[in-house]
């Protein structure tokens, strides 16, 4: 199956420890939508990533082949289904090709900062994966 990683999972290490098996298929773009830190309570107070509803916008990541077992272990770590939900999507790679795709996603209560490590792994990934450098520099600002 088909998974957009958008926050810490486009990070090669942290997909690796969760799905052993995963394969870099290409970075992807999911388009009328926007990369946020929210939060999935009103009390939390760290961000976690999150995509929401944006016209016009689009939110860049990568796509991956994983297996079910994979997936199951991606829901597992991602707390499916109290912390986020599977969705599915239509992501568009480089070369124009849609692919239909399984991402997590919440309804975000309030904005959060993510923590040093949490946002240090989505910068890494966004740089290794290669992602455009005006996204990149959203995480920055």
């Amino acid at each position: 199956m088909k998974y957009f990683a958008y926050g810490a999972n486009m990070a090669e290490e942290e997909m690796k420890r969760h799905c052993i098996n995963a394969r870099f298929v290409s970075r992807a773009r999911l388009p009328d939508n926007a990369f946020v830190y929210d939060n999935f309570s009103e009390e939390g107070a760290e961000g976690w990533g999150n995509i929401v509803s944006s016209p016009g916008k689009e939110v860049w990541g990568v796509l991956y082949e994983v297996s079910a077992e994979d997936f199951k272990s991606l829901e597992k770590k991602e707390g499916c289904p109290v912390y986020y939900q599977v969705r599915g999507a239509r992501v568009v790679d480089d070369a124009g090709e849609i692919h239909k795709v399984s991402l997590f996603s919440r309804e975000g209560k309030c904005k959060g900062k993510p923590s040093e490590r949490y946002h240090s792994l989505v910068l890494k990934g966004a740089h290794n994966r290669s992602l455009p450098a005006d996204y990149i520099r959203q995480f920055l600002e």
